[in-house]
């Protein structure tokens, strides 16, 4: 049963009680990955406790510091690790790149592959008129000065990554007409963006591909869409979460 102070917000949002009452059990990062990719919690397990998490996580943490910009991990980049490193993927579509921290992780999953094309789009937030329109989802939030979308990443990892800067209803057409492996949406979390996004993604996702998505929870575009196309949705850490593709 809802907490009273949830109660209060379902009522201010009646949008979210059908996804309240009805979305699936919270998992933990290894659970949803195993979950979603059906493979061994050793496996997953395996991926997640490799020292690239925390050599990233060293980097990440130092970088922003350097910034002045408040950092702390919530799971999400080490969760797109863990998938990367069980699937191989031959091509991933991300929307929202901001500082470039869920990049790296993918970057560097690829890089431990030996394969791997991350094609990431992000409407730049170096304005406030620009960041309140972004499809970055902190929409407050400005990249540091004189750095553009991912300036976090390593320059070691950015051979595998093509960046496309614009709104994403602008440029996923062209990017979706080739079969992807996984779509991550990371960009402006709006009902109608993010239900736009992934129903323009899954036609060109392959069978037994993937469609993730942070803050799942924001509003029922996830939920709304799982039930659309028959397919139950995973969350993990009670924030993001995904499907697999039939």
């Amino acid at each position: 049963m809802p907490s009273l102070d949830s109660a209060v917000r379902l009522l201010k949002n009646p949008s979210m009680i059908a996804v309240t009452l009805g979305k699936p059990p919270r998992l933990s990062n290894q659970e949803a990955a195993c979950a979603l990719l059906e493979r061994s919690e050793r496996d997953i397990k395996s991926f997640l406790n490799e020292p690239s998490i925390a050599e990233i996580s060293i980097h990440l943490s130092s970088s922003m510091r350097e910034k002045q910009i408040p950092y702390e991990s919530d799971g999400w980049g080490e969760f797109l690790y863990a998938v990367v490193r069980a699937t191989t993927p031959a091509v991933v579509v991300e929307t929202g790149v901001f500082h470039g921290v869920s990049s790296t992780y993918i970057l560097r999953a690829m890089e431990l592959n030996g394969s791997g094309k991350l094609i990431s789009i992000d409407l730049p937030a170096t304005t406030e008129d620009v960041a309140r329109e972004s499809t970055d989802r902190m929409q407050s939030t400005l990249l540091p000065r004189g750095k553009g979308p991912g300036w976090i990443i390593p320059d070691s990892l950015r051979k595998r990554q093509e960046l496309r800067l614009g709104d994403s209803k602008d440029l996923l057409p062209a990017v979706l007409q080739q079969p992807i492996d996984i779509f991550i949406h990371d960009s402006l979390h709006t009902f109608e963006h993010m239900d736009w996004e992934y129903r323009r993604a899954w036609p060109s996702i392959r069978a037994g591909g993937l469609l993730l998505s942070d803050d799942i929870f924001w509003n029922p575009a996830m939920h709304r869409f799982s039930k659309s196309v028959g397919v139950p949705y995973v969350q993990a850490n009670g924030k993001y979460g995904g499907i697999r593709k039939p």
